[in-house]
């Protein structure tokens, strides 16, 4: 008797010319494709339009549901304008987030991504208890009473910013990417497999940025300036 073993194709690496990177791209997921990151879901309705939740701020009570339109022009230029809205019920505080990406592709694979983008947040907190000598960017207050030490019913501040993002494709399928994105530089790799993604990102975390990120307002007044090195995961299927 003979035995024969054929070696295991290697996984095939996703990102091609039809599957791209959706993170500062202002590309959206194929059609019935999801990403799922341990934070966030986000699901390809069609060709041009991705629907995000953020699963982890929902399971600490702080849902955000967003979208993503991608319009493709000639020469490989795409204009998306997005939008995110978030929440948490009991403290009954709502925010927004808007914007609007313009990128294009080039190469003969369309390795190379270009994307800038333009991006406002808003955030409304009610009974949340800031003081306004902490509180410098205060843009509209309701005041509870006439002494400064007294808590504020309501807090709305509104930011704005821009973001940019360069995306190279590898041969192989895998993504080299720089850019900044919530006012902080990062630079990292991508390795692509058929269904799970892994990559590492070297990212400024600074106070400006923080505030961005999270879905309430902090009060924070201090300042800082930190590069993490950062691993992460997520799958598509």
């Amino acid at each position: 008797m003979v035995f024969s073993a054929t070696p295991a194709a290697p996984a095939r690496a996703e990102f091609d010319e039809e599957s791209r990177s959706v993170n500062g791209t202002g590309e959206t997921l194929p059609a019935r494709q999801f990403e799922l990151w341990p934070s966030s879901v986000a699901y390809g309705v069609s060709e041009s339009l991705s629907l995000k939740a953020l699963t982890l701020g929902s399971l600490v009570g702080a849902p955000a549901l967003g979208f993503a339109y991608k319009l493709s022009l000639p020469r490989g230029i795409r204009v998306t304008p997005d939008g995110e809205i978030s929440g948490i019920i009991k403290e009954r505080f709502l925010g927004w987030k808007a914007g609007l990406a313009v990128g294009l592709n080039r190469g003969s694979r369309a390795q190379h991504s270009f994307a800038v983008a333009l991006r406002a947040k808003s955030i409304l907190v009610s009974e949340f208890g800031l003081n306004p000598k902490a509180a410098p960017e205060v843009v509209e207050v309701d005041e509870v009473g006439a002494d400064d030490s007294e808590l504020f019913k309501s807090v709305r501040r509104n930011y704005v910013w821009a973001d940019f993002d360069y995306s190279y494709y590898t041969e192989a399928g895998n993504l080299a990417f720089i850019g900044a994105d919530l006012l902080s530089p990062y630079v990292g790799f991508t390795w692509a497999f058929r269904y799970v993604h892994v990559g590492f990102v070297l990212v400024e975390i600074n106070d400006t940025s923080l505030k961005l990120r999270l879905p309430f307002d902090i009060g924070l007044d201090q300042t800082f300036s930190y590069y993490l090195p950062l691993p992460f995961i997520y799958a598509r299927f």
